[in-house]
């Protein structure tokens, strides 16, 4: 439900330099916030550790 809230958001990035999906960032940043990550290393770090 979390992902599909957020996929309704435009992504108005330009596509050149884009590496990864809008809705990804968001939700892992969610996810890296709630389990108390308290800067973007932080998030970086658990997004890795959950990646698969």
């Amino acid at each position: 439900m979390l992902i599909e809230m957020f996929e309704e958001i435009v992504d108005v990035r330009d596509s050149l330099g884009k590496r990864h999906c809008l809705t990804h960032i968001i939700v892992m940043s969610v996810c890296g916030i709630l389990n108390k990550c308290i800067d973007f290393e932080d998030i970086y770090d658990y997004a890795k550790a959950k990646e698969k």
